[in-house]
């Protein structure tokens, strides 16, 4: 068996949709014989993307760590599965997946954190200030994403609130966690933090200069924007 074959199959078979896929598809990673990791990630992106009660139910099991995946590198499985869950939509284990924000593996955390981004759980708006504070790059630019205005107000949020929570990042060292933070600002339309978006246009990073630029139109202060070449 050529484990291309099955890496790609199961890719299309993600793309398909098919529901019919579903119990072959779980039968396969169950049973985990001559499931290498790269074929054990793509079946589980290709249940994700399927969806359905039954793909829902083993990739929560997997979360919280009662499945049983037949292939030996189970922390693949679980990485895929944090990373993935988003897709099921309405019936994604999002309660499952906060636990995993802490966990001891940082491709873990950034799935569980990238999965609930995108599913807009509350429980990010209380997490956003310890993920800036996070040691990692990677979850600092998640975090710096995570709190837009849906998420401010799904948590019953104030757009001030949750402005002081991410202006601090536009400092942070890395460009693309300014980027991030820079683009949570303008979205939130909050315009005391103009004094925050404003310096960034003499970034160093050209990235950072044209989110700056981006920012400050959305904030209402297209005075301060340059003309393109000079934000470039």
């Amino acid at each position: 068996p050529n484990p291309l074959v099955h890496t790609t199959a199961a890719f299309a078979l993600g793309l398909i949709r098919d529901p019919a896929a579903v119990p072959a598809l779980l039968d396969r990673i169950r049973d985990g014989r001559d499931i290498g990791p790269e074929t054990a990630a793509e079946t589980v992106a290709a249940l994700a993307r399927i969806g359905g009660p039954a793909a829902a139910d083993w990739i929560g099991r997997v979360l919280r760590g009662v499945a049983s995946p037949g292939v030996k590198d189970t922390l693949v499985v679980l990485r895929e599965a944090a990373g993935q869950a988003w897709r099921l939509r309405r019936l994604a284990p999002s309660a499952t997946l906060v636990p995993l924000l802490d966990h001891e593996d940082l491709l873990v955390r950034g799935g569980a954190w990238y999965s609930l981004i995108q599913l807009r759980h509350v429980a990010l708006a209380t997490r956003v200030s310890a993920g800036l504070s996070s040691t990692e790059p990677g979850i600092r630019e998640l975090a710096a994403r995570a709190l837009g205005p849906a998420l401010a107000d799904s948590a019953r949020m104030s757009r001030g609130t949750a402005a002081g929570l991410v202006r601090s990042a536009v400092n942070d060292q890395t460009p693309a966690v300014r980027v991030n933070a820079l683009r949570t600002l303008g979205a939130l339309k909050h315009s005391p933090v103009l004094e925050d978006v404003l310096p960034p246009l003499g970034d160093s990073d050209p990235n950072v200069r044209v989110q700056s630029a981006m920012a400050l139109g959305e904030l209402g202060a297209k005075q301060a924007v340059p003309a393109p070449e000079q934000a470039l």
